[in-house]
C-alpha cells in the first residue's frame, strides 16, 4: 500500500446495506419452504446489482455486495466453516448485553457460538462465488468482507469450545487460523484483492463491565487482547502478497443497539504495531468511541478510515461538522492517510434507514472526501 492513496480511496462503505423488503420476504418464504434455493438466489442476484448501482452513483469507488446474500455479519463462520453453531441469546445480567441508547439494558439477543467438532474450512463457502458475481457486475474495486476469528471465542470463552475435541485451545486456534487462510486464498483466486475483517471482539475489551465480566469467567482480558492480535497477525502474515486487508472495530451494533463503550487508548499501540494492515475502519460516531488522540500511534504506511456517520440513526450529518472533525484527526495523522466512512455496515438485524436515507448518507461520505482531500491534494 501507498502512503498518498489517491483520492477515492479516502471514501468507503464499510458491508452491509439494506436489506430491501423484497429481499427479507423471499428469505423468509425460503425458510418456510415456499421459495427454492435457486429462486432466492435469483432475488438476492437482483439485489446485489441494485446494490451496487447505489454505490456506483454516490461516486463511491470502492464497492461490496451489501452483504445481501448473508442473515448476519458473522455467516462465515457458520457456513464456511465446519464444527460452529449459533445460538442467539438475551440476557440482561451480564456486562456484555447490548444496551439501548440510553445505556439501559435491551432484551437484544447476543450470539453465543459453541464448537463441537473439528473446524475445518468448509468446501461449500460462499465467500469465493459470491466475490465473483460482484466482481462481474462492476467496473469499480470489490472489497470482500468477513467476520474476524475471536468472536467464536469471545462470548463463550473455553466453556463454548467442547474440550473433548479441543482439550488443547492451541489446536483450536491452530485450525481457525488455517481455515480462514483458505477462505483467503479462494476469494484471491476469485479475484480480490481487497478484504475487510469485522472484528468486533478486541474492542469490547476496553469496556470496564465487559473486562469485569471476562474476569469473573476466568480469562484475564488483557491476555485477551494480546491472543486475540497474534490470531489475526497469523491470518494477515499468510494472506496472499497482493491482498490489501482491512480491521474494521465494531463494539456491537444489533437492530440499534450497542454492547461496549471505551477508547482505543488500550489498544492502539498493539493494534498498530503488531498487525500486519494496510486500513483500520475505526467507529468515531459516538463519545463511547473516545478521542482521536490514541491514532497518534498508527505507523506511518497504514490508513484509518475514520466512520463518521451512523447508520444507525435517519439524520443526516452536516457536512461542516464532518469535515471539522476530519481536520481534528489530522492533529494526529496527516490527511494523506486518513479517510472516512459510516461507522458500521447499514444492517444489524433490521433497517435503521430507509433508502434514501441510506443513499443519502453515502453520498455525503463521497461529498465529505471530496471536500477534503480535492482542495487538500
Amino acid at each position: 500500500m501507498t502512503t498518498n492513496p489517491p483520492v477515492f480511496l479516502h471514501a468507503e462503505t464499510v458491508g452491509s446495506l439494506l436489506h430491501p423488503e423484497p429481499l427479507m420476504q423471499a428469505r423468509r418464504g425460503h425458510d418456510a419452504g415456499g421459495i427454492d434455493d435457486a429462486a432466492l438466489h435469483a432475488i438476492e442476484d437482483e439485489a446485489v446489482r441494485q446494490a451496487v448501482a447505489l454505490q456506483e452513483r454516490v461516486g463511491l469507488e470502492i464497492v461490496t455486495d451489501g452483504e445481501l446474500r448473508r442473515n448476519t455479519y458473522i455467516d462465515f463462520v457458520l457456513t464456511g466453516l465446519t464444527g460452529v453453531s449459533l445460538e442467539w441469546r438475551a440476557d440482561d445480567t451480564i456486562a456484555a448485553t447490548y444496551k439501548d441508547t440510553s445505556g439501559a439494558p435491551a432484551a437484544t439477543p447476543k450470539p453465543v457460538l459453541a464448537v463441537s467438532e473439528r473446524i475445518r474450512h468448509s468446501p461449500s463457502s460462499a465467500g469465493p462465488s459470491d466475490f465473483r458475481f460482484l466482481r462481474d457486475t462492476t467496473t469499480k474495486l470489490g472489497k470482500a468482507t468477513m467476520v474476524g476469528p475471536a468472536i467464536i471465542h469471545f462470548f463463550g470463552g473455553r466453556a463454548a469450545i467442547d474440550a473433548g475435541v479441543y482439550p488443547n485451545l492451541d489446536v483450536f486456534w491452530a485450525d481457525l487460523i488455517t481455515a480462514f487462510g483458505i477462505e483467503l486464498d479462494q476469494l484471491r483466486e476469485a479475484g480480490c484483492t481487497y478484504v475487510q475483517f469485522d472484528e468486533t471482539s478486541l474492542i469490547k475489551l476496553a469496556d470496564l463491565g465487559i473486562r469485569s465480566w471476562i474476569t469473573a469467567r476466568g480469562d484475564d482480558p488483557d491476555r485477551l487482547v494480546d491472543l486475540y492480535i497474534d490470531v489475526l497477525e497469523a491470518i494477515f502474515s499468510a494472506a496472499p502478497a497482493d491482498m490489501r486487508i482491512a480491521l474494521h472495530l465494531c463494539r456491537g451494533n444489533n437492530k440499534g443497539t450497542w454492547q461496549a463503550q471505551g477508547g482505543y487508548d488500550a489498544i492502539a499501540e498493539k493494534m498498530f504495531r503488531r498487525l500486519s494492515v494496510d486500513v483500520y475502519s475505526l467507529e468515531y460516531d459516538s463519545p463511547r468511541a473516545g478521542s482521536f488522540e490514541p491514532l497518534s500511534r498508527l505507523p506511518a504506511d497504514k490508513m484509518v478510515i475514520l466512520g463518521l456517520l451512523s447508520t444507525k440513526t435517519p439524520m443526516l450529518e452536516d457536512l461542516d461538522q464532518m469535515v471539522a472533525r476530519i481536520n481534528e484527526a489530522s492533529r494526529f495523522v496527516p490527511l494523506d492517510r486518513l479517510g472516512v466512512s459510516p461507522q458500521c455496515g447499514f444492517w444489524g438485524g433490521i433497517n435503521l434507514c430507509t433508502p434514501a436515507e441510506a443513499e443519502a448518507k453515502l453520498r455525503r461520505v463521497v461529498e465529505i472526501a471530496e471536500r477534503v482531500w480535492t482542495r487538500a491534494g
